[in-house]
């Protein structure tokens, strides 16, 4: 506010980074944006930084920038220690279990919104009421429909860090809540049912390798 009144600074300005600079993503297409997923198979989880432990170019897909940054930031300070690199791997993967166990929890959010039933039957299925339901998920794409036009307008490296996503930890933590209500209630007669207790056993399983996993890595420098 006062870089705003004193020098007529944007509220929502943020410095942008040469085109120079060699973290500049500029040169890559839409497609390598999202679609290239190479840098897993030449250097793993980590965020791949130019220059840094052999990496021969910088993270630019930005779904998978957005995987290994929420684990490493923009570091790869675990690699050359067997020990943390194998934790830091087992994290990584079972971080993408959760995240694919939150994206079908805001599915499911997102379908029983627009389904035709009552306010009564939105909240059993859910847990909370549909207007509630509806804020977290506009809240929540609105982070993601912002978060990719600002890696385009500031196409370096750093911009893809999960800081700048990390409101979606919360409408995530919602999203999982409330898979796991399902879950808990599902029906254990049927297929469905056996599915989603099954579901549920790997995503409690998956949690607590995760959190094994952080608590012997993240020590480690942090």
């Amino acid at each position: 506010m006062r870089n705003y009144l004193a020098f007529d600074t944007p509220l929502t300005y943020v410095p942008r980074l040469s085109d120079k600079a060699d973290q500049y993503l500029g040169g890559y297409s839409v497609a390598d944006r999202f679609f290239d997923w190479d840098s897993l198979k030449d250097f793993g989880v980590y965020p791949m930084r130019a220059g840094t432990q052999g990496a021969e170019y910088f993270e630019h897909c930005i779904p998978l920038a957005i995987l290994k940054m929420s684990m490493f930031g923009e570091y790869s300070r675990w690699k050359d220690y067997h020990v943390y690199d194998a934790s830091a791997n087992l994290l990584f993967w079972m971080n993408v279990i959760i995240v694919a166990a939150t994206l079908i929890g805001a599915g499911y959010c997102l379908w029983q919104a627009f389904r035709k039933n009552t306010e009564e039957e939105f909240k059993s299925s859910v847990g909370f009421g549909r207007i509630h339901c509806l804020f977290i998920l506009f809240y929540w794409v609105t982070m993601l429909v912002t978060y990719v036009p600002f890696c385009f307008s500031y196409p370096h490296f750093c911009s893809m860090d999960y800081r700048y996503l990390v409101p979606t930890l919360l409408t995530g933590a919602v999203f999982l809540a409330v898979l796991l209500r399902k879950m808990e209630t599902a029906d254990k007669t049927t297929t469905k049912g056996k599915l989603l207790i099954g579901g549920k056993s790997l995503l409690i399983a998956a949690t607590a390798l995760f959190a094994v996993c952080a608590t012997m890595i993240y020590p480690m420098y942090y």
